[in-house]
This record gives structure tokens, sequence and C-alpha cells, in this order.
């Protein structure tokens, strides 16, 4: 009979692309294993089944065992569902105070061929993307790629009831589905994401300047500096933990989680991203993809409220998009920005003289865009997930 331990390591070695002595004992049984599409939603702290909350492995810590770490995952996932809950209120409270006939009305003014617009127009924004990505990766990887991996890491955070740490796991995933190392896929993953952090904060401090230039109320300039000063604080933190080692911080991780599944790849992983941060010239070539990535998303706010009735200039629109992403950056919890993002939106608008059911209205057709394009390429990618589970 196959412990319930055996069953949790061969999935944490699946999910991440390792080989397993474990393949032997199950008989390369995946249907003895849970689903690893639900194993991957509890990575991302998503339910957890009677099943894990009742097991025992000794590759854990012995006093709690993968009860123990999914009842952390749990924890993390209430707070997760308590930021959406909060989201969800504080964006019924804005659509209901400006009147929900207005949102509505200005919401709709799009129409279907501006909507399809804004979905092509998200196509060279995720070759741009992927573009940044590759620049992390081996030179025989091809372009395609980091590109489908970018998408599915986009389409699981905007879709899907996770953080955008989520999105970043399963992107990684689906790396490794089309033969990358998990090393590399994690290690690209996390300096990818480094870089564009790093042009995001260039974006907002663009959109800063313009602000500065537009406005001297220090109801909005306040939080706004207040959101680049600790984006940036993060931002050196995020380089000086890769530059100086990222490896004791991995297998203190790998301890509580799974250390035999993991741990043979925490060296490999920890070289990686030495090797990738010691690169300066594939680094700034990275945050340069991704700052043009972060100005096409001005063109789409640009394009929005153009198509909704509001003569905003490209310059101011430049302004909203970087402040936006400024101002919610410390919410990565929230699942999809609910709320968030429409009330960044909402005092960004009111700087540029975008009333406040156009400002809600260009976030709801920026949700309505994220999930045309997001759906089909979450089913794209569970078609893989069943294909590689099949093998």
């Amino acid at each position: 009979m196959i412990l319930a331990a055996e069953k949790g390591e061969h999935a944490v070695r699946l999910a991440c692309g390792c080989p397993s002595t474990a393949d032997l004992r199950l008989g390369q049984n995946y249907a003895a294993l849970p689903s690893l599409e639900k194993y991957l939603h509890r990575l991302a702290g998503c339910r957890v089944s009677p099943f894990f909350r009742v097991a025992r492995a000794p590759f854990f810590f012995p006093q709690t065992g993968l009860a123990g770490w999914f009842g952390r995952a749990e924890r993390l996932q209430r707070i997760s569902i308590l930021a959406a809950l909060l989201g969800l209120a504080l964006a019924t409270g804005l659509i209901g105070w400006f009147g929900l006939d207005q949102v509505l009305d200005a919401t709709l003014r799009i129409g279907w061929k501006g909507l399809g617009l804004l979905c092509l127009l998200q196509v060279p924004i995720f070759l741009l993307l992927g573009r940044a990505w590759r620049q992390m990766l081996p030179g025989n990887v091809s372009f395609w790629l980091p590109v489908w991996c970018r998408m599915v890491r986009d389409a699981a955070s905007t879709c899907l009831p996770f953080s955008q740490i989520g999105g970043l796991v399963l992107g990684a995933r689906a790396a490794t589905l089309w033969g990358l190392r998990w090393p590399v896929a994690a290690a690209s993953t996390i300096v990818d994401v480094t870089c564009e952090f790093l042009a995001q904060l260039i974006f907002a401090l663009l959109g800063l300047s313009i602000l500065l230039a537009s406005t001297s109320s220090g109801t909005l300039l306040i939080p706004a500096v207040a959101g680049v000063v600790v984006a940036g604080l993060a931002g050196w933190g995020a380089v000086w933990v890769q530059r100086h080692g990222v490896g004791p911080i991995m297998r203190a991780l790998a301890s509580r989680v799974a250390a035999p599944a993991l741990g043979d790849g925490i060296d490999c992983l920890e070289m990686e991203l030495t090797q990738l941060s010691a690169n300066l010239p594939a680094l700034l070539r990275g945050i340069g993809w991704h700052f043009l990535a972060w100005m096409g998303s001005g063109v789409a706010t640009w394009l929005t409220a153009h198509m909704l009735g509001v003569q905003l200039l490209f310059i101011d629109a430049l302004a909203v998009e970087g402040m936006m992403h400024g101002l919610v950056a410390g919410a990565f919890m929230v699942p999809g920005l609910l709320g968030v993002q429409e009330a960044a939106y909402v005092a960004l608008g009111s700087v540029f003289g975008v009333p406040p059911d156009i400002a809600i209205g260009i976030s709801l057709v920026r949700r309505a865009r994220d999930l045309l394009v997001g759906v089909p390429i979450l089913l794209g990618w569970q078609m893989t997930e069943a294909r590689a589970l099949r093998r």
C-alpha cells in the first residue's frame, strides 16, 4: 500500500519537473495521485482536502507533517479570501456610490469591436513580456516558450482566485511541461519578476513626475510618493537577496515543505540565480523589454479612455497607468486586485479630469479584456496538463 507521504513527495517532484525514485514504487500510476491541478491550487493557497489534513509525512516536520504545512496554507488562504471580500465590498461600494446605471452605461460604450481591439493589443504586449523572460533563459530555448508561459502566468493571476504568487507558480510549472528543468524555470521566473518590478518602478516614477507637474494636492501625492518609495525599497531588497544568495532561504522553505523532494535542486536553483543575477546585460535588456510592455499598458488605458468618450492625453494616460500600479503594488495578496484597482483608477482619474463612472468603466473593461484573453489560455494550459498526466 502506497503511503500518503510517498504520494505527496511524488506530487511535489512532478510539479517541479523532478525525477523521483518514487516513480518506480508508484508504477507511473499518475491516476493514483491527487490531481496535479488541485495540488498546485493548494500550493497557491486554495482549499485543502481532508486527505491532506490528516496525512503525515516523515520528510516534513515530524510534529506537523503535511497537515501542519497545509494548515499554514489554509491561513494564507483565509487572508486571501478576506482580502478578496474586502476588495469586492470596496468595488461594490464605489459602483453604488457613483451610480450603477452610470457605470454600466459608461462601460458598455466600448462595444464588442472596441473590446476586441483591446484584446488584440494584448498580443504585442505578451510578445514583449515573453522577450523579456527570454533574456533569462538558455540560448537553445524557443522564443515562444516564455511567451506561452508568460501568458499562463498572467491568465492565472487575473482569472483564477489566486494571489499573484499563484500565477508565478503556474507559469513556472508550464515551463517545466515543455522540457525546461525546474531550477532554470524557477530561477528565471524569480529574476524575470525582479526585472519586471524594476521596470514598473521606472514606469511609476515617470507617472509620478507627470503627476507632480499636474497637481499639488497632498491627498494623492503623499500615498503616491510613499508607494513608489516602498516599491523602490522592495526592489532593492529583491536584488540584494538574489546577489547575496537565496539558497539559505530556499533551504529553509524546503525544510518546511518537502526537503527530500526539492532539496536536491536547491543548490542548482541557487547556482542558476547567481549566474542570472551576475549577467548585467541580460538584466538590463529584460528591464528594457518590460518597460516597453508597461508603455503598452499605458497605450491600452489611453485607447480605452478614448473609446469611452474621454479625451485623455497620452502622457496623462501613462501617468494614470504608472501610478495605478505603484499604488496597488502592496496589494499583491488581493486576488485580481479586486476593488483596489477600481479605487486607484477613480483617485488618479480625478486628477486628470476623468469622471468617476468612466474611471470605474476603464477598470471593468480591463477586467473583461483579461477574462476574454485569459480563459482560452487557461483552457490550453489545462489540455497540456492533461497530456502530461497521461504520460
